[in-house]
């Protein structure tokens, strides 16, 4: 089975925190119809002028957070 968890944005109520727990509950709520986080697609938002217009507070998602939140949804083993 294939998912996806995206887009990953930052702004004052979705921090790195936040969707390192909403990706874990994600994979614990599949546990039993997947046996592996294999194909699993992550994106990050892409500030179109559409976007930054509807959604004034989010921001671009710095390499930085980018590295931090891959790497923590690799930790989780799932």
């Amino acid at each position: 089975m294939g998912w996806r968890y995206d887009p990953i944005f930052l702004d004052a109520r979705h921090s790195v925190e936040w969707h390192i727990s909403e990706f874990a509950e994600v994979a614990e709520n599949l546990a039993g119809y997947t046996k592996t986080c294999v194909i699993c697609v992550i994106s990050f938002i892409d500030l179109y002028e559409k976007v930054k217009r509807n959604f004034p507070a989010v921001k671009a998602v710095p390499r930085a957070n980018r590295l931090t939140l891959g790497k923590s949804y690799v930790k989780l083993n799932i």
